[in-house]
């Protein structure tokens, strides 16, 4: 079981070698690396969606366009829309998170009800993600699980919320 706090790296004497050595890479090096990685890849991402969403706004009759080319609509991109009719779990994400950026709750609400918890969760990853890369940054590794718990509730609520959605609605 892992612990759920931040341990920090010591480094020991001999963790410090010659100009010419080599020495292979510890085991927090590479997951101190790899968490420096992950978290700016998510804090990009989290910002690439959330200007999209404000570069975009939603047309009468629920297409999505670019607010400075109204007059082209993106293409619908649901395969499971196109290929049965039939909206699919993430449908109406792009029109709730589009709704959202513009502080409009209840349309958002209207088009995909998780879409609020998940603009929510993009939103959180603005200050977690920079406090992660603090905790980095003085030597502190990151050992908590509850994310990819987090992860896969909001993925379930999205499939719940779409079933519901098919069957009562």
């Amino acid at each position: 079981m892992t612990s759920n706090v931040t341990t920090p790296v010591k480094l020991k004497e001999d963790d410090f070698l010659a100009d010419d050595e080599v020495r292979p890479a510890t085991r927090e090096e590479i997951l101190a690396h790899s968490q420096l990685q992950w978290n700016w890849i998510a804090l990009t991402t989290a910002t690439l969606v959330l200007l999209t969403a404000m570069s975009l706004q939603v047309l009468p009759g629920g297409r999505v366009a670019f607010r400075w080319w109204p007059d082209s609509p993106l293409p619908e991109t649901c395969m499971t829309k196109i290929t049965t009719g039939m909206g699919c779990p993430g449908c109406g994400l792009t029109r709730s998170f589009v709704y959202l950026a513009r502080g409009d709750i209840a349309q958002a609400w209207a088009v995909n009800r998780t879409g609020v918890v998940m603009f929510a969760g993009l939103l959180f990853q603005f200050p977690y993600r920079l406090f992660l890369l603090r905790e980095l940054r003085q030597g502190r590794l990151n050992r908590r699980t509850w994310p990819s718990w987090l992860a896969v509730g909001i993925v379930g609520s999205v499939i719940i919320n779409w079933a519901i959605g098919q069957l009562f609605f």
